[in-house]
């Protein structure tokens, strides 16, 4: 049977002859009342077993929670340092790829300007000897037409020493420096 407060406050018992109540009825119902009352402390206790655990795992829960937190804090940290770091990295990389590449660009200028140079040597050369060249050849031809030995020579021979045989043998020799460099 099961008691509410109201059903307590309302009992009423039969009256025995002398003015008092039916003690078996009376001591049922305390039976009974004292059956719900341990049922009732029994349910209450559960209860409260039941609510420190669930308080427990609340607890639990809450605890894993913050750690959870501070753990996606300290990622969301440190993946921010790696992003820092890595552009930090990428920029001193290319800042170093730009010098070196500023040094190529400035050796190869250097050594074009270096090329550009000695072929201007060349060609200042090739005319100093060129003229060398034909200075000589006008001085021997100066001593040919000076020599007595000449005058003995035939003369299909003393017109061949004009100034056009001297042209053809500078001409003849610039061309055999010219092939002895270019096979080089």
């Amino acid at each position: 049977m099961k008691f509410n407060p109201s059903d307590v406050l309302t009992k009423t018992f039969t009256r025995k002859l002398l003015g008092g109540y039916n003690s078996t009825e009376v001591a049922d119902f305390l039976q009974s009342v004292a059956g719900e009352l341990e049922e009732k402390s029994r349910e209450q206790e559960e209860l409260s077993d039941k609510l420190r655990e669930k308080e427990a795992s609340i607890r639990e829960y809450r605890e894993r929670e913050e750690i959870l937190r501070d753990t996606i804090a300290s990622a969301q940290k440190m993946a921010v340092k790696i992003k820092q770091d890595a552009e930090k990295e990428a920029h001193f990389i290319m800042e170093d790829a730009k010098q070196k590449a500023d040094i190529i660009v400035q050796d190869a200028r250097d050594s074009l300007k270096t090329a550009y140079q000695d072929l201007s040597d060349l060609k200042r050369i090739h005319i100093q000897l060129k003229n060398t060249l034909k200075s000589v050849l006008q001085s021997h031809q100066d001593l040919l037409d000076q020599d007595p030995i000449h005058s003995l020579l035939p003369s299909s021979f003393q017109s061949q020493t004009s100034s056009s045989l001297i042209e053809k043998k500078v001409d003849e020799s610039l061309n055999k420096a010219a092939q002895s460099k270019e096979s080089l």
